[in-house]
């Protein structure tokens, strides 16, 4: 992975102050993230950005409040400020989403159940990026019976 840009290294910073759902940081986080889409260069930066949130999400699977509250500094990105952030996330949303979702507990799931809800609603993300998601958390939900 190339070096992080100047940008990406502060909105890491500034996103490593979020250790649970906070809506004043998310919504800070979110403005920021619309302040660097009008930027020149802005689809290159988007992707940086993209890349810092994901890889929090993965990183801090294992504890679901800080991955969660990153979750949602992704979905208020998506859905505030669409271009270019939701056709950057949505190639590698599904990996981050269903890697926390199967490391996490039952009420974390539910609230990203919730949330990919409002992806579905809203279309936020591609038809075939959501089934893909939605499909996973189908079979992870169900209790599979071993054939006899």
């Amino acid at each position: 992975m190339a070096p992080l840009s100047e940008t990406a290294k502060n909105y890491k910073d500034a996103l490593s102050e979020l250790k649970m759902n906070s809506k004043p940081i998310i919504t800070s986080l979110t403005m920021l993230a619309t302040e660097i889409a009008k930027t020149d260069g802005a689809k290159t930066e988007a992707r940086n950005i993209a890349n810092v949130i994901e890889t929090r999400v993965v990183e801090k699977a294992k504890d679901s409040r800080v991955a969660l509250a990153t979750l949602y500094v992704l979905d208020s990105i998506a859905k505030n400020c669409r271009d270019p952030y939701a056709s950057v996330f949505a190639p590698h949303v599904a990996g981050g989403f269903l890697t926390l979702f199967a490391q996490t507990d039952e009420k974390t799931k539910q609230s990203m159940k919730k949330l990919l809800g409002t992806w579905e609603t809203q279309n936020v993300f591609p038809r075939e990026v959501l089934a893909r998601i939605q499909t996973d958390v189908d079979l992870s939900s169900n209790t599979r019976v071993p054939p006899p």
